[in-house]
């Protein structure tokens, strides 16, 4: 065949690299799905680990605002209490003149 038609043989071996491209692009196209799919599925997670950490961080601003709260409520009271007890002796004093 060659004899016939001297190209005859390059003709060939670029259809043989064709075909081999061609099975190398499906390969890759599979690759590329597989990987796709993994990287939703990650991303996915990620966003879930997120959301996670926003509602731990909401849950820890509630815990801390309601702590000092109760702390502020306790400095009020005890400065209330004082206030009392110094208008008693105020008054214990007075009360011997």
């Amino acid at each position: 065949m060659s004899e016939q038609c001297p190209k005859a043989e390059k003709i060939g071996m670029l259809e043989a690299k064709l075909d081999s491209v061609q099975s190398s692009l499906e390969r890759l196209e599979v690759m590329i799905k597989a990987n796709t799919e993994t990287r939703i599925y990650q991303d996915a997670f990620k966003a879930g680990e997120k959301s996670g950490a926003k509602k731990f961080m909401f849950f820890i601003d509630t815990v801390s605002r309601v702590i000092g709260v109760c702390v502020v409520l306790g400095f009020l009271y005890a400065a209330g209490s004082a206030v009392g007890v110094a208008e008693f002796f105020t008054k214990l004093i007075n009360s011997f003149k």
